[in-house]
């Protein structure tokens, strides 16, 4: 059966190939019907390039440890390079294609060279990694507006404004999800371009933000699982050289990956970090038991001063999803009813002590963690600074579900 997938594979990728060009191509290496192909959409066209090479590297030292029939293939957009399709094997760093400049940011760009993935590495199973810098499920105007003067500044290309977006310009390098330039990608555009039907085996982010439960609800159909920080993430991010093998063994070994990446940031300088293991076949279900707790609640009794802020912006915007619905006034057999299945939905997390914030909003970077549930929410209310954020929120798939209107 395999053989004959991959014959069919390859005179589609022939025809293929009579329709579309690339700058430079490499194609000395046959399609072949792999085990596993992980994909790695690397949004690098920022002021995380020179971690972008780092990365490559640890990857190239992880795949030695891993099965030759899997596959690791990079779309590595860096500043100062030509974006490049990569093969990432124990041996070496090949180009498969070479591009003339083009919009990492752009969902058009991702969902052609996903395609070209499928194309050229057909596999059983598939996962992928989006690197790159996020905000969560803000969208991309808002993020722009809501820094006050709208700019994207000097400092590498970031949001330097003086809204709640501002950073601190001393600050360590944080992360967040594909920005070229200063051009953005949406979330829900993101989630159009994505396999449907839980394809991927598994979604992880190398960015900040974006274990939300707004951007998860949207991106339910697209994979099983999702690793993702619900705070932001250092810039070194994830240690490839050590959780390649675990990703590609037979049954992906999640947990452990999420062990190896807090191990990875505890035993370093930079003790700061928070992971999540998130099913999203439970995410409609998690959405039905927050509904009914939410009509029973008052979420005007709660005060967000109170509740686990994950960001050190002026007004936050990402808060500890169970601390903030523990806290309204509602049914408590609903309550408990949503924090079971948040626990079966989020199978596993944890946290560093203390998270580390760029942004400039208080006078230190470090957050203490007092609760953890893996999964964060914005908190809807009136307050300066989230003007541009209060109804965009209410557009989000969760805020609808929910019927959250005001």
């Amino acid at each position: 059966m395999k053989n004959i997938k991959a014959y069919i594979y390859s005179v589609c990728f022939l025809i293929v190939l009579c329709f579309v060009g690339c700058k430079k191509t490499d194609f000395q290496t046959p399609v072949v019907y792999g085990k596993r192909t992980i994909f790695v959409y690397m949004a690098a066209d920022n002021n995380l390039s020179s971690y972008a090479q780092r990365d490559l590297d640890k990857m190239k030292t992880g795949m030695a440890q891993v099965d030759p029939e899997s596959q690791l293939i990079v779309y590595a957009d860096i500043r100062g390079r030509d974006p490049q399709l990569l093969q990432v094997t124990g041996d070496t760093i090949r180009v498969v294609e070479q591009y003339d400049e083009e919009n990492s940011a752009s969902v058009e760009i991702f969902a052609q060279k996903w395609a070209r993935v499928q194309q050229l590495f057909p596999s059983d199973s598939y996962g992928m990694v989006l690197w790159s810098h996020a905000s969560g499920w803000v969208p991309a105007n808002v993020l722009l507006k809501s820094a006050s003067r709208g700019s994207v500044g000097a400092y590498g290309s970031e949001i330097v404004g003086e809204g709640i977006w501002s950073r601190d310009p001393d600050a360590l390098m944080t992360k967040w999800f594909g920005q070229d330039g200063s051009d953005f990608m949406d979330i829900s555009d993101l989630a159009a371009a994505l396999p449907k039907n839980q394809d991927l085996e598994f979604l992880i982010f190398d960015a900040c933000f974006m274990s939300n439960v707004e951007t998860l609800y949207e991106l339910r159909h697209a994979t099983k699982y999702v690793l993702a920080s619900a705070s932001e993430l250092l810039a070194e991010g994830i240690p490839y050289n050590e959780v390649l093998p675990v990703l590609f063994a037979e049954t992906p070994q999640l947990e452990q990956f999420c062990r190896l990446f807090m191990n990875f940031h505890e035993q370093s300088n930079l003790d700061y970090a928070m992971i999540s293991l998130v099913q999203m076949d439970q995410m409609d279900a998690l959405a039905a038991a927050a509904k009914a707790f939410y009509a029973t609640a008052d979420p005007a009794a709660v005060d967000p001063g109170r509740v686990q802020y994950l960001e050190n912006m002026s007004a936050h915007v990402f808060f500890d999803l169970e601390d903030y619905y523990s806290q309204m006034q509602g049914d408590s057999a609903l309550l408990a009813a949503f924090v079971g299945q948040l626990g079966r939905t989020v199978r596993y997390h944890d946290s560093t002590p203390y998270v580390y914030s760029a942004y400039s909003g208080s006078s230190s970077h470090l957050i203490k963690v007092n609760t953890d549930c893996g999964l964060s929410t914005y908190i809807p209310r009136d307050a300066a600074g989230l003007e541009l954020l209060q109804p965009a929120y209410l557009e989000t798939s969760w805020a609808k579900i929910l019927g959250i209107s005001y």
